[in-house]
């Protein structure tokens, strides 16, 4: 795993913020990527997600060594992907903990169902105040509340294209401006095209994990490089 020149551990948790990861599996197993968003994090890993930006911080530091080598015989042992997802899902549901009210949380619940809520509506809706929810938000989950909307609006896309819906009822349905806002969209978020994006997706077991709203992808060694940003 390479951010630009730097090479990474191969157990890491990282908040991408600028320059995309590439991932080339290596070994029998290929990789396992495990995808959380800010407000599903949060309910797992106990440090600060702004402590996670563009760092690349050892599973180790996040879970006890006693847990990452049960994870990781876990993993040796499984006979197929399906096993070694199911087992990951079972250790991350394990360290989920109830969801929290808050201002942050109740901001990332309204973004989840309308992306493309402005900001100065969102605190009103909240009675708060735009600068007073943007450093809660970010204080709490690592970016900002209009960095995470990006993202969930991103989810919706994927979401409705997933539904067999054309890219003309995508670019309407998630407030894009034309099919180049949506090209760019895609460009910035995971490095390449919609439509080079569909073609190689990998989705294994994401259909499970709405708990934590988690997505688990699997890449065999044979495939080419995923790029994620």
């Amino acid at each position: 795993m390479r951010q630009r020149t730097k090479l990474l551990p191969t157990k890491c948790a990282t908040q991408i913020q600028s320059h995309a990861l590439t991932l080339r599996p290596t070994g029998a197993f290929g990789v396992v990527l495990v995808c959380l968003r800010s407000d599903a994090a949060s309910r797992i890993v106990e440090a600060p997600l702004r402590e996670f930006a563009n760092a690349n911080i050892k599973l180790e530091d996040l879970f006890s060594a006693g847990e990452v080598a049960m994870c990781d015989d876990m993993l040796a042992n499984a006979q197929t992907s399906r096993e070694r997802i199911s087992g990951i899902h079972s250790f991350l549901l394990r360290h989920l903990r109830p969801y929290a009210d808050s201002l942050a949380s109740r901001a990332a619940f309204h973004l989840g169902k309308d992306p493309t809520m402005q900001m100065h509506s969102l605190a009103a809706k909240l009675d708060s105040s735009p600068r007073h929810l943007s450093r809660t938000f970010n204080a709490a989950f690592g970016v900002s509340p209009k960095r995470f909307a990006r993202l969930a609006r991103f989810q919706k896309i994927i979401a409705e294209r997933r539904s067999g819906q054309s890219w003309a009822q995508v670019v309407q349905a998630c407030g894009l401006t034309d099919q180049s806002h949506l090209v760019r969209e895609f460009q910035d978020i995971v490095g390449e095209s919609p439509t080079a994006f569909f073609t190689h997706e990998l989705s294994l077991g994401a259909d499970e994990m709405g708990e934590a709203n988690l997505i688990i992808q699997q890449a065999h060694p044979t495939d080419r490089p995923v790029t994620e940003s």
